[in-house]
Formats: C-alpha cells, structure tokens, sequence
C-alpha cells in the first residue's frame, strides 16, 4: 500500500511539474514492422493549454530503418480549424551516418511550428506518413511537446 501511494504521488508530481517550459509531451507507439500510410497516429487531446506554443515533433527509430529521411504530415486542428504542416526530417548526414542520440533507439526532435491555442479550445493532433512506400519498418514511436512562449 506504501508504495502504491509513494507512486501516486511521484506520478501527480512529475505531472504537475513543467520541463524546460514544455506542457505537452505525448507519444504513440509505431508497429516497426511497418507504419503504414493509412494508419493515423491521433494524439490524445490537449486541453486547459491557451496561449502560444512552438510545437516540436519527435521520432524514435530503431537502426532498422532503411531511409535517410522521412517526410511527416502532422495536422493541429483547435477551435474548428485544421492547419497540416509538412515536415521534412533528415536522419543521416551526406555519408549516411545517423546524426541522431541513442545506442538502440535513435532519437530525433524536429521544430515544427508556433500555434496559438485561445481560451476554451483543445487541440487533437493527427499525424501520418507521406513516404512514396505504404509501409515504413523501423519507426518504433512518434510524439508531439509544446513549450510555452507566452
């Protein structure tokens, strides 16, 4: 029972707490034995967040992937108006090294946008793949943070 409440709490408290200004930070898993194009990743809603955010877009990848770049469509829609942002993310450099952190799991974070949540709106994030193959092996998850600006 003692750790079950110690847990408790750690876990409100971590969630409470703010890291480096971010506010959302979510991810959803990817199978990586292929992410096919039709299979949109829909982030849990973020809600109580108003004001203005830069929005960043993060990949894990295990070293299996078989490109050098991935191109993400992510899609904010609040208030009734949807925004789809094309990002271009580059995985390795011009000799095809990865330019990314980690042993087994490579990790990337790629600036998307700056958005602008009002008073009373929540944002659902939809995300999906436009590579020119349908499956992509090797992504294992995909996530979204916003950082505060004001």
């Amino acid at each position: 029972m003692k750790r079950l409440l110690a847990f408790l709490i750690t876990t409100l408290t971590l969630c409470a707490c703010t890291f480096n200004g971010i506010e959302y930070l979510e991810y959803a898993h990817t199978d990586t034995s292929g992410w096919l194009k039709k299979d949109t990743i829909f982030l849990p809603y973020a809600k109580d967040i108003k004001g203005t955010y830069a929005q960043s877009l993060h990949l894990r990848f295990v070293k299996t992937y078989p490109y050098q770049n991935i191109q993400i469509i992510v899609n904010n829609k609040t208030g009734g108006e949807s925004k789809k942002k094309v990002v271009t993310c580059h995985l390795t450099n011009k000799n095809g090294d990865y330019t990314a952190k980690g042993v087994d799991y490579l990790e990337y974070e790629y600036n998307i946008d700056t958005i602008n949540i009002a008073n009373d709106d929540s944002l659902l994030i939809s995300i999906w793949h436009n590579h020119k193959k349908d499956s992509l092996p090797g992504m294992s998850e995909i996530g979204i943070a916003l950082k505060r600006l004001r």
